[in-house]
C-alpha cells in the first residue's frame, strides 16, 4: 500500500478510469477530467485532416517510451540494489505504473478515434450560394459547385471514401496503395490519381474523366465500367450503368467559370442544369424540350441566365409564384 503513495491521486484515478473504459470493451464513458477533454476534442479536430502526422506522432511517442525505459534498466541497476534494495524495487515499479498507464491512455485514445465519432458521416465542406474549393490532407483539390456538399464516411490504411451531394470537380493526388471513393446515391467512383466531374443530379449520377483512369459501379457493385481520357458515363438508381462514350468535357466543367456550354444540347437539359445551379423551377412548353441549342449561357447570376435563354428561344421567362419561371412566347 506505501507504494500507491508515490502515484498522484489524479493519475491513479484517471488511470482506473481509462483502465475501465478498457473493461468495457471499447464502449466510451464519461472522463470528468479536463486535460483528457482538451486531448480528445483536439485529437478529434484534427485526426481525418492530419492522419498521416498522427501515425508518425504516436511512432515517436512509443520510441520515446522505449527509450526511456531501456536507459532506466540499463543504466545501473547493480548498483543501485547495492545500495538499497528496496528503493530500486520501489522505482522499477513506479516505471512500469507509469509505462502501463501511458500504454492505456494510448489505448483509450485510440478507442475514441475510431469509435466515437469517425464511425458515422461528417460533413468536410458545403457549398451553398457560391463554389467552394477545398483541399485534402494529401493535397487532392476538390470544387464543388453551388448546392453541393462533401462527406467522408471512412477511411483506413487501405482506403479513404466520401460521399458527394450535388456535383464537384476532383483533382486526385495519386496514392497507388490507397484506393480513392467516392460513393454518390446511385453509384460508386473508384480512383487512384485523376481528374474528373461527379454530376449528380435526379437519381442519377453522371461521371466525366479529364485525365486518369477511374471506374464507375452500381451502388450494389453489381455492374462496373472503367473510363478513359475523354469519356463520360452515367449509372441511374435503378441500377443501370451506361457504357463510356466520347464527350465534349466543356459540358460537364464550364461551371467552374460561371456557364454552360450549350453545344448541341436540348432545352430540357439546359433547364434541369438551371433549376438545379439556382434551386428554381423552370417551365418550358413541351413542343421545345427537345430542341437543340449552341453556344454559352452564363451562369452568373439567376436573372442575366433566364433572360440570356429567353432570348435564343425567342421569347422571355416570367415568374409566377416563389421561384416558379413559365416561358412565354
Amino acid at each position: 500500500m506505501a507504494d500507491n503513495n508515490h502515484i498522484p491521486e489524479t493519475e491513479r484515478k484517471l488511470a482506473k478510469q481509462v483502465q475501465s473504459v478498457l473493461e468495457e470493451k471499447g464502449t466510451l464513458l464519461s472522463i470528468d477530467d479536463p486535460l483528457m477533454d482538451e486531448i480528445v476534442n483536439h485529437k478529434k479536430s484534427l485526426y481525418f485532416r492530419y492522419e498521416h502526422e498522427l501515425s508518425e506522432s504516436k511512432v515517436h511517442s512509443w520510441n520515446k517510451i522505449s527509450s526511456s525505459i531501456q536507459n532506466d534498466i540499463s543504466g545501473n541497476p547493480q548498483n543501485t540494489k547495492a545500495s538499497s534494495p528496496f528503493k530500486y524495487l520501489n522505482s522499477q515499479k513506479s516505471l512500469y505504473l507509469k509505462v502501463a498507464a501511458a500504454l492505456l491512455l494510448a489505448a483509450l485514445l485510440s478507442i475514441i478515434y475510431l469509435q466515437l465519432d469517425f464511425s458515422k458521416e461528417q460533413l468536410l465542406v458545403e457549398a451553398e450560394s457560391n463554389q467552394v474549393t477545398y483541399t485534402l490532407g494529401d493535397e487532392s483539390r476538390i470544387q464543388l459547385r453551388p448546392k453541393s456538399r462533401l462527406f467522408i464516411t471512412g477511411q483506413s490504411a487501405e482506403e479513404v471514401r466520401y460521399k458527394l451531394e450535388g456535383e464537384a470537380f476532383f483533382n486526385v493526388t495519386k496514392n497507388g496503395q490507397r484506393r480513392f471513393l467516392v460513393d454518390t446515391r446511385t453509384g460508386i467512383v473508384e480512383v487512384l490519381g485523376t481528374s474528373f466531374n461527379i454530376r449528380e443530379w435526379n437519381n442519377k449520377t453522371v461521371v466525366y474523366l479529364q485525365d486518369g483512369s477511374l471506374s464507375l459501379s452500381t451502388s450494389n457493385q453489381t455492374e462496373k465500367v472503367t473510363l478513359n481520357p475523354g469519356e463520360a458515363a452515367s449509372v441511374t438508381a435503378d441500377s443501370v450503368v451506361a457504357q463510356p462514350f466520347q464527350t465534349d468535357g466543356e459540358q460537364y466543367t464550364s461551371w467552374q467559370q460561371n456557364e454552360i456550354i450549350l453545344n448541341n444540347r436540348t432545352v430540357q437539359s439546359i433547364v434541369e442544369e438551371l433549376e438545379y445551379h439556382y434551386s428554381i423551377e423552370i417551365l418550358v412548353p413541351q413542343n421545345i424540350q427537345d430542341e437543340v441549342l449552341g453556344g454559352r449561357l452564363t451562369l452568373e447570376n439567376r436573372n442575366l441566365s433566364l433572360e440570356n435563354l429567353g432570348i435564343v428561344l425567342g421569347g422571355n421567362f416570367s415568374s409566377i409564384e416563389g421561384n416558379t419561371y413559365q416561358f412565354v412566347e
